[in-house]
């Protein structure tokens, strides 16, 4: 496991959970930067008749990068889980870093991200090289003490000026 992934389970707490790091298939038929949309698209399109349980289950979590030699991305992200067949699908299109549809991604299961009122001011966070992660937002990069629903929470906040 990259330490970037080591790092984002430990900062958000989520040692608890098992697993936290999934693998998900790709099946990119949705348009990227519309990830909860998508999922909960797809959580509809699978709705079955009335009192039967949805076979379909949105989930959220991160989305980590590879590191690319200056930092390791880190974003929010929503995709599906099908009870039916026990794995884990990804809607939304590649290209998640960069523009890059072959980046290698690590998926990270976190129930909170749903918890976040995200601006479009947050592009997401980066581990550099220091391992610590910092806020990245249109203008730039800001270093957080902590990865905390209510750090993020404040600097979405402090920079919707900048949207």
């Amino acid at each position: 496991m990259q330490k970037a992934v080591k790092n984002l389970i430990k900062d958000r707490g989520l040692e608890k959970y098992n697993p936290n790091v999934v693998q998900v298939e790709s099946k990119p038929s949705r348009p990227i930067n519309h990830c909860h949309e998508n999922s909960q698209e797809e959580v509809k399109l699978h709705r079955p008749y009335s009192g039967v349980p949805n076979p379909v289950k949105l989930v959220a979590g991160w989305i980590v990068s590879e590191w690319n030699g200056k930092y390791a991305g880190v974003i929010p992200h929503f995709w599906n889980f099908d009870t039916r067949t026990n794995t884990h699908y990804d809607t939304t299109d590649t290209g998640y870093f960069k523009n890059d549809p072959s980046a290698n991604v690590t998926y990270v299961v976190d129930t909170t991200v749903g918890d976040l009122n995200w601006t479009n001011a947050m592009k997401g966070i980066a581990y550099k090289s220091d391992n610590r992660p910092r806020f990245v937002y249109k203008q730039g990069t800001i270093p957080m003490n902590n990865f905390s629903n209510q750090t993020i929470e404040s600097l979405c906040k402090s920079l919707e000026a900048y949207v």
